[in-house]
């Protein structure tokens, strides 16, 4: 069984970093058209989104290369900072006037 303890904690902020990286190409596709400077185009988003979840799975890859089943410590930090920055997006949106 897979065990948390703090020998984990610096995988898991490095994938909530890396995780936090791999979302800015959308973040950087979706700001202009949020200040209405840009027309939203399918292709500019779905190569960001494609550029994402390359970034999420070869790192995800390499660590489980590098470290095996503590990989998925890295993958729960992933997972935490691609969500925070959403999170972010998503008040951002929010507070649109």
């Amino acid at each position: 069984m897979l065990e948390f303890g703090l020998r984990h904690l610096p995988l898991v902020g490095a994938g909530a970093l890396v995780g936090a990286l791999a979302s800015l190409p959308l973040v950087l596709v979706l700001e202009p058209v949020l200040r209405g400077r840009r027309e939203a185009s399918f292709g500019k988003g779905g190569l960001a989104l494609a550029v994402s979840f390359a970034v999420l799975l070869a790192s995800f890859l390499v660590v489980y290369v590098l470290f095996g089943y503590d990989a998925v410590a890295f993958a729960a930090g992933l997972v935490a900072g691609f969500v925070v920055v959403w999170l972010a997006v998503a008040i951002r949106v929010i507070m649109l006037p």
